[in-house]
């Protein structure tokens, strides 16, 4: 059922409807959520402002509305840009205000018409969406994100040069065993403390546990916990293990808190944790929020670490044939595996 604001809808946290804005919605001091699809009936649209201290996630199609930011740290997530209609206009942007993407496609190309204010965002050369801006010269990549964190929770196995080693154990230098066997070199490690419990939006840091031999025998050897975005080598493509959830042997886990372990190399790169093939940190990604050895907390993680131009290891995949292939492949129970990794991050929330 549709809600219709017809006045001001102030401040954050989840919207859970539709939402039908023929008045104003301005996001400031923190999140705002919204899980249904964003639309206008009124003649030149509803109007959005996205404050300094705001951020706006857009979870389904969008129509009808102009947005503004106000500030020069505001942020909007799209998490279906293809189903962004060309009647929701951007009217305003500043240095410092930043578009996410989390489903778009490391290596995505933009393609920027200043006449018509149309931003052309493609992979692979295919259109995967349009975002309307008031015509403005000075648009650039720098406004347009990915969203991808590639974590490891607490005790999970990498296979290294010398044998499997935990990954908090790992430190710049040491040798992993890459997926085409050839030895890559750890150029930074990192780890960050995430409480879920008072994560705005836990369902984005929490981690989903892929089950033993979900894929095969040793497919993994035991029990793997992933961020929500870490995806999985399967089939020449990678996959964010998100997508291949099946409420069995990939499962999201409704812990309180988990620690997250990163290791980046030279270039991106297939590793095996646990015996299953998934993929290292991005290289050049954000490291704010993350420590070294020393204990970090990191209540609200902003889990958007790369820019437009990153190559990955690998074509990611989200949607098609392609991803529905590799959840075939997903075994669907596992009698008998014992989910140990659980033990290692705190349950509850």
């Amino acid at each position: 059922m549709a809600f219709t604001n017809t006045g001001a809808l102030n401040g954050s946290g989840p919207f859970n409807s539709d939402l039908i804005n023929n008045g104003v919605v301005d996001v400031s001091n923190g999140v705002r959520e919204i899980n249904g699809v964003l639309s206008s009936t009124k003649g030149g649209g509803g109007t959005i402002t996205i404050e300094a201290t705001g951020t706006l996630q857009l979870d389904k199609a969008v129509s009808g509305n102009n947005l503004t930011f106000a500030g020069s740290t505001g942020t909007l997530i799209i998490e279906q840009l293809g189903s962004v209609a060309s009647s929701f206009d951007i009217t305003s942007i500043n240095l410092g205000d930043v578009i996410k993407l989390p489903n778009v496609p490391a290596g995505f190309v933009l393609n920027y018409n200043t006449s018509t204010g149309t931003l052309a965002i493609s992979s692979g050369g295919s259109t995967i969406g349009d975002l309307v801006f008031a015509p403005t010269a000075s648009l650039t990549a720098n406004f347009i994100k990915n969203a991808v964190v590639q974590c490891f929770a607490a005790g999970t196995s990498i296979l290294m040069e010398d044998g499997p080693r935990p990954i908090e154990a790992l430190r710049p230098g040491d040798r992993v065993v890459t997926e085409n066997g050839v030895p890559g070199t750890i150029e930074w490690v990192g780890r960050r403390d995430v409480d879920c419990a008072r994560h705005p939006a836990p369902e984005k840091v929490r981690p989903f546990r892929i089950a033993a031999h979900a894929f095969g025998p040793g497919r993994p050897s035991a029990d793997l916990l992933l961020s929500p975005d870490h995806s999985i080598f399967v089939n020449d493509v990678l996959i964010p293990v998100k997508y291949l959830e099946n409420g069995t042997t990939v499962r999201q886990l409704p812990v309180s808190a988990v620690t997250y372990h990163h290791i980046e190399l030279r270039d991106h790169a297939i590793v095996l944790a646990e015996g299953l093939t998934v993929e290292t940190l991005l290289p050049g990604s954000d490291k704010t929020g993350f420590g070294q050895g020393s204990r970090v907390t990191a209540l609200h993680p902003e889990f958007a670490v790369r820019t437009w131009e990153t190559a990955g290891a690998a074509r990611l995949v989200v949607t098609g044939p392609e991803l529905e292939a590799v959840r075939r492949l997903l075994t669907p129970r596992a009698p008998g595996v014992r989910a140990t990794r659980v033990r290692r991050v705190a349950t509850g929330g």
